[in-house]
């Protein structure tokens, strides 16, 4: 066996020096020809099954390769390729029943196949469906084709590595074994290697092999993937431990310890607990106490939980540590069970374990307690309340919630059974159930109505109601606090909060107009003058919701006339703003607006009646007014967030009164005041920026700057992204591309970089595809590349022509032009099949009914006639 490893060691050094050249399958793209074939319904069925795996949709993906399927008819090798794509499908879906069902059906039904690459892809799919399905025998013999000689590399490491886990479920070492060192000599080169190897290693130490795993570890090095060098990592410290190699083991842990979780994770405990072992053994306390921790942070259940304190705790013994108090109360638990001390050493033990941090054990302590009959009731009581306590710091909410509710029945005082309750409210609320807190807070306030908790607990349940939006159960049970303590200092809030939960909990209009009323009669018996205006604040959204405008109209009114004084007026005269600009009342909207910047020029909300003031005038045509409200926005609210927009759209106001150096010092401002290397942008300031940048680019264009205008769309771009905003700048940069390449020809090579990229982005709107492809035909033809920019001319024809068909309607200029263009070249290429083709181009055209048809269709016919040919050949 030495000498197998040995040999093996050898083939993977080399292998190693293989780094990552992998032979891409090639692409074999088809072109159609110049006439519009019907649509292959499966095919595209197929297409749009693939695009839904590569989204990971499985559902929508089972629906479209089910009409592929179907439209084969069993037909070779679609009928294979389709039953391909669905089990895969249904694999994705975690339905491997299904995906085995469909695979069978093809065996059964299947004339034969002579596809290989599609018998081997079935037989992998069969043999995934067999190993989620716990087939795993099945499986092993699906996958022994895979590894045949001439089986695909990839479908041959995938078969390996599929084999392999099966043997692992089924402890088939010695299997294992054998496919994994296989494939690694008989694949020298492969670039897809660590799952082999990582499998390979599992089974050299499941088996005792450590030197040999350690070398094969040695060869792997790295494979400067960040997770799996971290894996390598920890199989390297479990190696080194169970070699005898701790001091190497310590040194990569040591380098690996800042990445260590807080959770349950395997990876880490087997090598920590061995090494934490292993330290034991060797008399190394401190260092095995410290890995029985760590351990005991990634173990995977309360068993390696359990192991991970006792060893610990041995080993701080050992070191004379306070823990060895606890200890020697383990220790009479152990040698005196029946002693009257007992429930008292258990609880000082398990309040040490508490203090200690080590909640599960204490909690667990506190159980005994709970459960002891020599345990006094009060005792017993303070155990449930402690143990909930331990179970809230280890994250068990739902278990803490019944430790306080079992405490309840152990209070010796109503009080003591309150708090109990309340603290299970506070836990479910903490643990976001709230239905559960709201009926804990109910016992609370209903069983124990005289205690200091209950006041409180009605508000907490009402709270409750509120987060789950029962508005209708919140507002009664708020009224019901008023009713129950009228003298709580909490009163008044009740009310409100009460008027509140009507409002939001409002199904109809008249709902909403109750809830105003409510509220209006509060601000009405209300002592404060703050709590009045916010009363009449919260009417005014109820009568709004409503629809009841006038009514919100009043109260607006009685706050700016009855509380002159109170912070909420510049509130109100705001929304009264708003209200005005809605109901057609401008006249009103803008003396209010005056008002409100007399008294409130700086505020901060005085930013949003700028700019709905400015797009109010811009709106009419009042440039001009519109550019002044904007620069206002500017000048008097300076961090505002709607500077940007403010500034976007002032320039473009400056814009359309060709004020174009107003406009472009304006959009300098927005380029200064939002650049790039800035975070924390919202997406409005964001977009406006990018806005800003595309009309400033335009300006630049108008005025054939056009080397100065590309880098402003390039700006614009970087700004938009793939935004439909970001898309268009894309594209203005491909013109200005094309504009300069009259004294640079290479810039036509930028400019086609420009419309690829709009087209390989997922996010193009409809508007730009045929805009986008017709520009690149002509940049293609400005580049000498006539019979591309032929096929991109007829691609917008093909794409039109085939919408038109299917009763999909949309703008026609680039189709239009597409035609007249891919003519033209036919034309200048010349001869009799070229000029028919311009004819048979321009004759479809003509039946379009758009309005160049008439002029198409007699191009068509003067060629037809030339070449005593009739329309109707």
């Amino acid at each position: 066996m030495k000498a197998h490893v040995a040999i093996l060691l050898i083939l993977l050094a080399g292998w190693m020096a293989w780094s990552q050249e992998t032979a891409e399958p090639p692409q074999v793209f088809r072109f159609d020809t110049e006439e519009a074939q019907a649509p292959d319904e499966g095919k595209i069925a197929r297409e749009r099954g693939m695009h839904a795996m590569g989204e990971a949709v499985y559902g929508v993906a089972v629906t479209f390769f089910q009409t592929y399927l179907e439209k084969t008819g069993n037909r070779e090798p679609d009928f294979a390729d389709a039953t391909v794509c669905l089990a895969n499908a249904y694999i994705g879906k975690q339905e491997p029943e299904k995906a085995l069902g469909v695979l069978e059906e093809h065996g059964r039904l299947s004339a034969g196949l002579d596809d290989r690459p599609l018998q081997i892809q079935l037989a992998y799919a069969t043999a995934q469906a067999l190993y989620m399905l716990g087939r795993w025998e099945d499986c092993i013999a699906k996958c022994r084709p895979l590894l045949e000689a001439g089986t695909p590399w990839e479908y041959q490491y995938k078969g390996v590595i599929l084999y392999a886990d099966a043997c692992q479920k089924l402890q088939k070492w010695d299997d294992l074994l054998k496919v994994t060192v296989d494939y690694l000599m008989n694949n020298p080169n492969s670039s897809y290697r660590y799952e082999v190897q990582r499998r390979l290693v599992d089974a050299y130490v499941v088996t005792g092999r450590i030197d040999a795993a350690v070398a094969l570890l040695g060869n792997i090095g790295t494979v400067n993937d960040p997770k799996m060098d971290l894996q390598l990592d920890l199989k390297r410290i479990l190696c080194f431990t169970l070699q005898g190699e701790l001091d190497s083991a310590q040194k990569i842990l040591l380098r690996r310890l800042s990445q260590l979780p807080n959770r349950a994770d395997g990876d880490w405990w087997k090598p920590l607990w061995e090494l934490a072992c292993a330290m034991e053994k060797a008399g190394k306390d401190k260092e095995a106490g410290d890995y029985f921790v760590l351990a005991r942070q990634v173990a995977e259940n309360d068993e390696q939980r359990i192991q991970c304190l006792l060893r610990q705790t041995e080993a701080m013994i050992r070191l004379q540590h306070v823990t060895q108090a606890m200890n020697v109360l383990e220790a009479i638990r152990k040698d005196y069970p029946d002693c009257a001390e007992l429930p008292q050493v258990t609880m000082r033990l398990a309040e040490l374990q508490q203090a200690a941090g080590n909640h599960l054990t204490s909690a667990e302590l506190f159980a005994e307690l709970v459960n002891n009959a020599k345990a006094s009731p009060d005792m017993r009581y303070k155990a449930w309340i402690s143990r909930a306590k331990s179970l809230v710091q280890a994250g068990q909410l739902n278990l803490a919630i019944d430790a306080y509710v079992a405490g309840e029945k152990l209070g010796g005082t109503d009080e003591e059974r309150a708090q109990a309750l309340f603290w299970a409210g506070e836990t479910a609320r903490e643990a976001k159930n709230y239905e559960q807190a709201a009926g804990l807070y109910a016992q609370v306030a209903d069983q124990f109505k005289t205690t200091r908790l209950a006041a409180d607990a009605r508000l907490r349940q009402a709270v409750a109601y509120f987060t789950l939006n029962r508005y209708g159960d919140a507002a009664k049970v708020y009224g019901k606090f008023a009713a129950d303590f009228p003298d709580s200092p909490q009163y008044g809030e009740a009310r409100m909060q009460e008027g509140i939960a009507l409002r939001l909990g409002a199904e109809t209009a008249q709902d909403s107009i109750q809830a105003a009323q409510k509220l209006a009669a509060y601000a009405d018996e209300a002592t404060g003058e703050d709590t009045a205006v916010k009363a009449l604040l919260e009417a005014y959204k109820a009568a709004s919701a409503g629809s009841e405008l006038k009514l919100s109209e009043t109260y607006l009114t009685r706050i700016i006339n009855d509380y002159p004084a109170s912070d909420g007026v510049s509130t109100a005269l705001h929304e009264r703003v708003l209200l005005y600009f809605l109901t057609g009342r401008p006249d009103d909207a803008l003396r209010d607006a005056e008002s409100y910047f007399t008294s409130f020029g700086t505020h901060p909300e005085g930013a949003v009646l700028r700019l709905v003031i400015g797009d109010y005038y811009a709106a009419r045509g009042e440039y001009a007014q519109a550019a002044r409200s904007y620069s206002r926005l500017i000048i008097d609210l300076p961090k505002s967030e709607l500077v940007p927009m403010a500034l976007y759209e002032g320039a473009y106001c400056e814009y359309r009164l060709k004020n174009l150096e107003n406009a472009l010092g304006l959009l300098e401002q927005l380029r200064a005041r939002y650049t790039e290397g800035e975070k924390g942008y919202g997406e409005e300031q964001r977009m406006a920026r990018a806005k800003g940048e595309l009309l400033c680019g335009d300006i630049l264009a108008d005025q054939e700057k056009f080397a100065e205008a590309r880098e402003r769309f390039a700006e614009a771009r970087n700004w938009g992204r793939d935004t439909e905003i970001g898309l268009q700048a894309l594209g203005r940069q491909g013109e200005m591309c094309m504009a300069l390449a009259e004294g640079d020809p290479t810039m036509l090579d930028k400019a086609d970089i420009c419309f690829r990229t709009i087209m390989e982005s997922e996010n193009v709107p409809e508007s730009m595809l045929d805009m986008t492809k017709y520009r690149q035909a002509k940049c293609l033809e400005r580049r000498g590349k006539m019979e591309e920019a032929l096929d991109k001319y007829l691609e917008v024809c093909v794409a039109y022509g085939a919408d038109v068909a299917r009763g999909h309607v949309r703008d026609w200029i680039y189709y239009v032009r597409s035609v007249y263009d891919a003519a033209r070249l036919y034309e200048l290429k010349g001869g009799r099949e070229n000029l028919l083709k311009a004819a048979r181009l321009y004759r479809r055209l003509g039946q379009m009914g758009l309005p160049p048809s008439a002029d198409a269709k007699a191009r068509a016919e003067e060629i037809y006639k030339t070449h005593e040919e009739t329309a109707e050949k």
